[in-house]
């Protein structure tokens, strides 16, 4: 399975660009050619989950027992589960008795195969919202969180019915993307940021000089 991932930045060190423009010059010149090889990619990866799901179950290791006392009635974690199964009308877990209950065991690979899930989902959405506004339409969904809802909800039906929440799949998704911006903060981030974020941040360095001069000069006397 390749990692687009990795082949942006191979191609960033090779180019005069960074990952986001590389990502949008390869958008722009293979168009729709680019869903379709991503979709491919996506149900590879879908099926990869799938797989390790039904192996962990099968092997009794799919979940850990904890307990739900301490996690859904003190716990801030337990307690955002809670909502987040209550608000979808998931169970997300199972109560064993006697105050506790079993949620699934993320295992690095585990989570890591939702990163990629989740990140080429975004960019098939990317792809996707390109090709109809550059016929002049408007998409159906242009906000990436939705986006990214979607893809969790995609991917919760991998579990066997009412076992898991969107809340838990996003919270495994966020963890691995904070540990590959840890180890690659400059590419990584850069990468996955949203065309609006990236926007943001490029008006915040233009004025940061500025700001900087402003604040080098708030204290002295002028001259006269």
């Amino acid at each position: 399975m390749v990692d687009i991932a990795g082949t942006y930045r191979a191609l960033a060190e090779t180019l005069p660009y960074n990952v986001a423009t590389v990502r949008k010059l390869v958008t722009k010149l293979i168009g729709t050619a680019a869903v379709e090889w991503w979709e491919r990619r996506l149900q590879q990866v879908k099926d990869a989950i799938g797989e390790r799901i039904k192996d962990a179950i099968e092997r009794g290791e799919g979940w850990v027992k904890v307990n739900s006392r301490s996690s859904s009635a003190h716990d801030k974690e337990g307690k955002k589960l809670a909502a987040a199964a209550a608000a979808s009308g998931d169970e997300g877990g199972e109560a064993t008795g006697q105050g506790e209950q079993m949620r699934w065991h993320w295992t690095t690979v585990c989570k890591h195969l939702v990163y990629q899930y989740v990140t080429t989902y975004l960019d098939i959405f990317r792809q996707r919202n390109a090709i109809i506004e550059g016929k002049g339409s408007v998409p159906a969904v242009t906000k990436e969180s939705q986006a990214r809802k979607d893809a969790y909800a995609h991917l919760s039906t991998l579990w066997p019915p009412n076992k898991i929440t969107t809340y838990e799949i996003s919270r495994a998704y966020s963890s691995r993307k904070s540990l590959l911006r840890k180890a690659n903060p400059d590419q990584q981030y850069q990468q996955q940021q949203s065309p609006e974020r990236q926007a943001q941040e490029k008006s915040k360095k233009a004025s940061s000089p500025n700001r900087q001069q402003q604040e080098d000069t708030r204290g002295e006397t002028p001259d006269t």
